[in-house]
């Protein structure tokens, strides 16, 4: 996982800007709280499906991205299957850094 992603992470975790394990975060996009979720690529096949469905289902951007231990670090937690940005600036710096140097995929 990149710094400034954990960074960020950490940063909304503080912020009370994000959702944290499967439970939460399918909440979250319930309720359309949500404005990014990245789900651990280390994730369980069951997780990764459910959580990817319900992304697309509610229209959310989501991406498989680092591992359920360096989520729980960034955050200061257990390990987490995903994370969930509740918040659209700290959403839009993740896309960014994720997106850096990858031609034709910024949006």
């Amino acid at each position: 996982m990149e710094k400034q992603v954990a960074s960020l992470l950490g940063l909304a975790q503080r912020a009370g800007k994000l959702a944290a394990g499967d439970d939460a975060v399918l909440m979250a996009m319930e309720r359309k709280k949500s404005f990014l979720v990245l789900i651990a690529e280390d994730s369980s096949d069951n997780s990764r499906a459910l959580l990817s469905k319900k992304a697309q289902r509610y229209k959310m951007n989501y991406y498989f991205y680092g591992t359920k231990m360096e989520f729980g670090m960034a955050i200061g937690k257990s390990p987490r299957a995903a994370v969930a940005i509740l918040d659209k600036n700290f959403a839009a710096g993740i896309e960014k850094v994720l997106f850096v140097g990858k031609p034709g995929d910024e949006k």
